[in-house]
């Protein structure tokens, strides 16, 4: 269910069943956690050129990064990052809220870099009851009516932003990577969905302009406009294969311009145009890998707000599946 406040920096927010097998596509900063289950959990960079930087990543380019987590457990996961998740134990089911925020917002206060696919429960400590209360608080509002909604969702917002920044800020410095190419990958992996400039990248980096335009020629081989439009190109390739949306659509969510950008690009990497591109390589989802968002387009919004409705009078255990009807 998507509800637009245009003042906050919560995105969204939904309840999932999980059955099986299920891909979660990551545009955004989210946090997920986990009402009911076991999760095993794998995340990949979807763009080569950077390392998935989690503590239980790989040492190659592109590893996937895996870890598993049960019931209490707390995530963040990265707009870079695809994501699959597979219940497991004993529990055939798993449920989980995920909350989507604004990337831009986030990346002011917390360097989340750190915290990359990290259960933010060891981090939190103390406080994890906090943010626990926090979430299922963004829940309530979220799914709720009155004419305080959207300030509740903010004062939610805000103070579990603040929750992380305090403790993030406490790491050593040596948890945040400080590799100036992997910052520079970072960045981009996590902004390349809207207008981004070498001036804006070199301000976040404490660098001159002209300085990190050469650093970048000469880590990368390409100059910060073409390694930038490979990023997002990967993403929109990404997108051809798994979703139904039209080429233009896929191109602006993906950072580009307009529709002739992404033809340019893809023309000049690959000879081929979008829809060449989705003819010969098109993924459809088998019975055993569904896209989440499936699992909401059956219920309407009457019935999200009795579950959450109910989930408010009721324990974890007894919160109903999302994707029921």
């Amino acid at each position: 269910m998507n509800i637009h406040f245009s003042n906050i920096p919560l995105k969204n927010i939904e309840l999932y069943t999980i059955d099986q097998s299920a891909d979660l596509p990551s545009r955004s900063f989210k946090i997920l956690y986990i009402l009911e289950g076991d999760l095993n959990i794998s995340a990949r960079k979807r763009f080569a050129g950077a390392k998935c930087g989690s503590q239980n990543s790989g040492t190659s380019e592109n590893a996937a990064c895996r870890t598993s987590g049960r019931a209490g457990n707390i995530f963040c996961i990265l707009p870079s990052l695809n994501i699959r998740l597979v219940p497991a134990g004993h529990f055939p089911k798993s449920r989980i809220i995920i909350a989507a925020f604004d990337t831009e917002f986030i990346s002011q206060y917390v360097p989340f870099q750190a915290i990359e696919l990290t259960d933010l429960g060891e981090l939190l400590g103390s406080d994890k009851t906090e943010a626990v209360h926090m979430i299922e608080q963004m829940a309530a509002s979220w799914y709720s009516g009155g004419q305080t909604r959207e300030l509740n969702l903010m004062a939610s917002c805000c103070r579990f932003t603040e929750l992380l920044a305090r403790h993030i800020a406490k790491l050593p410095k040596d948890d945040v990577p400080s590799d100036r190419a992997s910052l520079i990958s970072f960045y981009l992996e996590n902004n390349y969905e809207r207008p981004v400039t070498l001036t804006e990248l070199a301000d976040s980096l404490h660098l001159s302009g002209a300085y990190l335009s050469r650093y970048i020629k000469s880590r990368f081989g390409m100059g910060f406009q073409d390694y930038l439009a490979q990023i997002r190109l990967e993403h929109a390739l990404d997108d051809l294969r798994s979703r139904d949306e039209s080429v233009t659509q896929i191109a602006l969510d993906n950072g580009f311009p307009n529709v002739a950008a992404l033809n340019k690009v893809l023309r000049q990497t690959l000879d081929m145009t979008p829809n060449q591109y989705r003819k010969k390589f098109v993924h459809k989802p088998s019975g055993q890998n569904h896209i989440l968002s499936v699992f909401y387009r059956r219920k309407s919004i009457r019935r999200q707000k009795a579950s959450v409705s109910r989930y408010r009078r009721r324990s974890k255990t007894d919160l109903p599946a999302a994707g029921t009807t």
